[in-house]
């Protein structure tokens, strides 16, 4: 058995929280899924001028939202338990 500070999310110790998730928030795990398809799909079709600043943090911020998406799927799908104050 693995515990949460030798493993972190994938720790036995979560078992269950991940039905759990998906059970209680499939509606926001779909919506989350379909954003980050969209995002994929269109990582391709973006056209970015490097002397454009506008482009450039655009593309940027484009980035950011892609990670954070697959982020949101990973920790949902996968499970994590939350860090508490200590």
């Amino acid at each position: 058995m693995t515990t949460l500070p030798e493993e972190g999310f994938l720790a036995d110790e979560v078992v269950g929280v991940v039905e759990a998730v998906r059970s209680k928030y499939a509606p926001w795990l779909s919506e989350i899924r379909a954003l980050n398809r969209l995002l994929v799909c269109s990582q391709y079709e973006i056209r970015v001028d490097p002397r454009s600043a506008q482009h450039v943090t655009c593309a940027a911020l484009f980035i950011r939202s892609l990670a954070h998406a697959q982020g949101a799927v990973l920790l949902l799908e996968r499970g994590w338990r939350p860090q508490h104050a200590r």
